[in-house]
């Protein structure tokens, strides 16, 4: 199963609900395992929600590719891109199999 990291910015000068764009993404890809990013965990890819355009959002692991949301109109990529890893991830498994 595909991990992904979420990461929010500090939401000082947010311009659009980052909650409400982030639960439309994992809402629109139910195959992957959610949770916050903890510095001792390893995960496929990292979500950075980020509210503007400073982008303060980090994370300390550049290991982990990294889908980044700035604004709305970034959630529809970010589900192509999440799916496209999920259907990945599915072909590996059974290859395995």
């Amino acid at each position: 199963m595909l991990r992904i990291g979420i990461k929010y910015c500090g939401g000082c000068n947010a311009g659009y609900d980052r909650v409400k764009i982030c639960r439309s993404v994992r809402e629109a890809c139910p195959g992957a395992q959610w949770e916050y990013v903890k510095d001792d965990t390893v995960y496929d890819h990292i979500l950075l929600i980020q509210g503007c355009p400073q982008r303060c959002a980090k994370t300390a692991a550049p290991r982990f590719e990294t889908i980044e949301i700035c604004g709305p109109e970034d959630g529809e990529a970010a589900v192509k891109r999440i799916t496209a890893a999920l259907e990945s991830d599915s072909k590996e498994n059974l290859e395995e199999k």
